[in-house]
């Protein structure tokens, strides 16, 4: 039993090794050819059908490393692909070309790095739009699989102010949804027709959660990017909220990577006006930011007043979740969401809470520049009614109404007076 398991497994050993010496030097060989006479030898492999697909993506790549060796690095510059003996780039051009349109059709055969390497190149040499689409379609099969920096693609010279191609990144991300959508549907109805199937119910359950979890991976890829493109100030600002939505809502789990990103390009893009910002953060969900986030988030002078207290809403009903217990805020935010002010008076008695400014309140006008940030904001918010504004002057940004939780801000000022009728 011994000597047949040893056997075994040296046979294996040496069918691997024999696998990838074969591979090498059956691309390396192939790689010396000229491009016109490549192109025929790897389109006959091809039609018939006899090496597998990812031996093919692999001479592929071999070649492309030897003919275009600064494909596999961070290309910059047009002049990296050109020569001396090729000033305009078309001999470049055509093998970059002829390479594409050897690809194998199968999915995975060739690596999305590899894919998006060759975009880039597509780009800086200019190659043809058919080359470009036909490349985003591939890479949108396998986007799950990509990384930040692969995607950051060099715009097209003379074409775009942009730094990198937003535009084909955006393409590629609606291909990877509209494809994903299509491949859930597909799967429902086959758990549907499958239901006394027990495999090919868990084979169709298998595949959603995978098809979920792709999702997941590239809502994470696409905060990243953004925070990437948000330092550039030529990225305009529906092309930037454009690729924020393009990702169903259920896929981010979280939005701290998302709020990063917008907070970049508020940074990046000072000349925004009031509804350009509240366009900008229309999908950010304040009840998935970490307690870090919510804490800078609050303190943001840039954000939509909006949004700042829809993040303090957020992180008082959390407290109020966890036992009412605010712990662990500095002082500044604690003074917003828990509104400590001075004992209620007895009845019968006269406040004098709003004749007579209290210490607290003092304190919070010298020494909390959140609470001075929030109003200047109001000031400047003239869309907003009067009435409202001040509402949110008296109830929010200086609160000193004994034991009311920040949603009692959102209640009108009769309201509030009943109340304090029907208490005494």
């Amino acid at each position: 039993m011994k000597v047949s398991i040893s056997h075994s497994q040296s046979s294996q050993k040496g069918e691997i090794e024999e696998t990838h010496t074969t591979k090498r030097w059956w691309g390396e060989d192939l790689a010396e050819l000229r491009i016109d006479l490549y192109w025929r030898a790897m389109a006959a492999l091809k039609s018939g059908r006899k090496v597998p697909p990812n031996l093919i993506g692999d001479a592929l790549k071999i070649y492309t490393s030897k003919w275009l060796p600064k494909v596999s690095r961070n290309l910059e510059k047009r002049s990296t692909l050109t020569s001396e003996s090729d000033p305009s780039g078309s001999q470049s051009r055509k093998l970059l070309e002829s390479i594409i349109s050897l690809l194998p059709v199968e999915s995975n055969a060739v690596s999305c790095s590899f894919l998006l390497k060759l975009l880039k190149a597509v780009n800086i040499l200019q190659a043809s739009g058919s080359s470009k689409l036909e490349l985003a379609r591939r890479v949108a099969l396998q986007l799950d699989e990509a990384k930040v920096c692969d995607l950051m693609i060099p715009s097209v010279p003379n074409d775009s102010d942009t730094i990198y191609d937003v535009d084909i990144f955006l393409n590629i991300l609606e291909q990877f949804v509209l494809q994903s959508q299509s491949q859930q549907t597909s799967c429902q109805r086959t758990m549907q027709s499958a239901e006394n199937d027990v495999c090919g119910s868990e084979g169709c359950r298998s595949s959603s959660s995978g098809l979920n979890g792709a999702m997941v991976k590239v809502a994470k890829l696409v905060d990243g990017y953004l925070q990437e493109i948000a330092r550039d100030v030529n990225v305009p600002l529906s092309k930037f909220i454009a690729l924020t939505e393009a990702v169903p809502e259920l896929a981010r789990l979280n939005h701290d990577d998302l709020y990063r990103a917008i907070d970049i390009y508020l940074k990046s893009h000072p000349e925004l006006n009031k509804r350009e910002r509240k366009d900008l953060c229309r999908a950010l969900d304040c009840k998935k930011l970490s307690f870090e986030a919510c804490m800078h988030a609050a303190q943001n002078e840039l954000l939509p007043l909006r949004v700042v207290v829809q993040v303090l809403f957020s992180e008082q009903a959390r407290a109020e979740m966890a036992g009412g217990h605010v712990t662990g805020l500095p002082s500044n935010i604690k003074a917003l969401l828990a509104a400590k002010g001075t004992k209620p008076s007895p009845p019968g008695s006269q406040s004098t809470t709003a004749s007579t400014p209290q210490p607290h309140d003092q304190w919070l006008k010298s020494h909390n520049p959140s609470v001075s940030s929030l109003k200047t904001k109001v000031d400047a918010d003239h869309d907003e009614s009067a009435d409202e504004s001040l509402n949110v002057k008296q109830h929010c940004l200086i609160p000193s109404v004994p034991k009311k939780t920040m949603f009692s801000k959102l209640w009108s000022k009769n309201r509030v007076e009943n109340e304090n009728e029907n208490e005494k």
